[in-house]
């Protein structure tokens, strides 16, 4: 009976995406999906998105490799955006043999953002490449039949990007060499800019920056902050937070000692050697707070520190 049910689960589960997929795509094709737009760092998707199949590509033993930079910001669907990319990593680790690799990258280039994804997985003939983008298009029978699915996941992808007035493309040097295919949203630089002006408006409160990579931690107190009458700005990793900082010029700044690309530490000492900011209140916010991790904090230049989760009460005694 055990058995019975899970496999009845697993074939729901494939069934109900199956479903799904085709109703996409009858909408797509009828004109009938509506994006629910909003302004969106893509960082923030493609860091969800890849932490969410994490375990796939694990029981897969399959590697996979995040690379992104400062903030890409557009105005798009993030639910949408996040089908697309799973569909391109689902697909990515199907076809990628254990042992293989699959690596994302996320830049902006002139106008354009572009996210790419690269494996090292079974490939394809280079002439077959754009005719994958067309519906219920399959590869080599033996593999991507035995792999299951219907062929709408790049058909879904192709639709979806170019309804955010993008556009996609695949390339292959062959059977065996692996895959890679770019997505491109257009750049929406008025994205960014209400956030900005938020933390300067000059409202009563004070102007909080968060540095923080996790979105659900820095989105919550950020959350917490304008709650309670401040103007707060996340920043998703140490690069840009030191950025908007000589730019803001904030009253407090709330760190996470363990970022993405350099550690809390080099974000105090680099903040403490502007003259600019010398007044500025900086506190570590991390999962860290053994002795050891308050002295190393004091030394950098943190004036206080909170551990995680962080206690609310405590948080707003030090914005007094």
């Amino acid at each position: 009976m055990t058995r019975a049910r899970e496999v009845l689960k697993r074939q729901t589960l494939h069934l109900t995406r199956l479903v799904d997929d085709l109703l996409d795509l009858t909408r797509i094709s009828h004109g009938k999906v509506g994006l629910k737009r909003h302004r969106l760092d893509l960082r923030d998707v493609v860091r969800k998105t890849t932490d969410d199949l994490q375990g796939l590509f694990r029981q897969s033993a399959v590697d996979l490799r995040v690379d992104q930079a400062g903030p890409v910001w557009i105005a798009g669907d993030s639910t949408r955006i996040a089908q697309v990319l799973g569909n391109l990593l689902q697909n990515a680790v199907k076809f990628t043999p254990a042992g293989g690799s699959v690596i994302v990258r996320l830049e902006k280039i002139e106008d354009r953002a572009v996210l790419t994804v690269r494996d090292t997985g079974v490939g394809m003939d280079p002439a077959q490449v754009e005719r994958m983008f067309q519906p219920f298009a399959q590869g080599a029978q033996g593999s991507a039949r035995s792999q299951g699915g219907l062929g709408l996941g790049l058909a879904l992808v192709k639709g979806f990007v170019e309804l955010h007035g993008g556009s996609v493309s695949g390339t292959s040097p062959g059977p065996g060499q692996g895959s890679e295919f770019v997505l491109t949203f257009p750049i929406d630089e008025k994205a960014a800019e209400p956030e900005v002006l938020s933390a300067r408006s000059g409202a009563s409160g004070r102007v909080v920056l968060i540095i923080e990579d996790n979105p659900d931690g820095g989105d919550t107190l950020a959350q917490a902050m304008e709650i309670s009458g401040h103007r707060a700005l996340v920043a998703r990793d140490g690069r840009s937070g030191i950025a908007l900082a000589h730019t803001l010029r904030p009253d407090v700044i709330f760190c996470d000692i363990g970022l993405p690309d350099i550690d809390g530490f080099e974000v105090a000492r680099e903040i403490r050697k502007d003259a600019a900011l010398a007044g500025v209140r900086l506190i570590a916010l991390t999962g860290y707070a053994q002795p050891d991790d308050l002295a190393h904090a004091n030394e950098a230049g943190f004036d206080f520190h909170v551990a995680k989760p962080a206690d609310l009460d405590k948080v707003y005694r030090l914005l007094d």
